[in-house]
């Protein structure tokens, strides 16, 4: 674990503040496609 490591800050910050939104709202991972014409690629 983090504080186990010694990162207890990480542990106890940032993470525990990000997991309590994910906790509150939900995660919602979207499938993001993109594609283009072959001929834009091309030209890149």
């Amino acid at each position: 674990s983090l504080c186990a490591c010694g990162d207890r800050v990480i542990a106890d910050g940032s993470l525990l503040d990000f997991l309590r939104q994910v906790s509150t709202f939900g995660l919602s991972l979207v499938r993001l496609d993109i594609r283009q014409e072959s001929d834009r690629h091309t030209d890149v």
